[in-house]
């Protein structure tokens, strides 16, 4: 190029261009990662809430979200917030019989794997982002 350094810049980018693509792989692969787990954690009657389960990509998969939703959106927060979530025995409070309910997971379905699978996320994260600098 006859600039001075402007090879060390390319290679630099290059460089760079590595790391962040590592970094987007390592975070999509998380966010699979969480995901399953948080399904096998899933209570489920119809298997709404658990399909419904999903990771995206978004601004080229510089960021992932994880979430439920679809058609279970209007009741996935209060399964995941209710601590009697797919351990009701299918009895009320009150003793009431329930028609259908859940019989595996429980509640914070999503929280409860997230914070186990993402418990030193940065230095795996740093980690891979050096591995792809050298």
């Amino acid at each position: 190029n006859g600039e001075p350094g402007a090879d060390q810049l390319t290679e630099l980018a290059a460089r760079l261009a590595r790391a962040r693509h590592a970094a987007r792989v390592y975070l999509s692969r998380k966010g699979e990662e969480v995901m399953t787990a948080s399904k096998h954690a899933c209570p489920v009657v119809t298997g709404n809430l658990r399909e419904s389960g999903h990771v995206q990509r978004l601004d080229g998969g510089d960021r992932v979200v994880i979430g439920y939703g679809g058609p279970a959106a209007p009741y996935a927060w209060r399964v995941h917030e209710n601590p009697r979530a797919g351990k009701t025995q299918g009895r009320s409070p009150s003793g009431k019989t329930y028609q259908r309910y859940s019989q595996v997971g429980g509640f914070k379905f999503l929280e409860n794997p997230f914070r186990r699978l993402t418990e030193g996320i940065d230095g795996e994260l740093a980690a891979v982002v050096r591995r792809a600098m050298r």
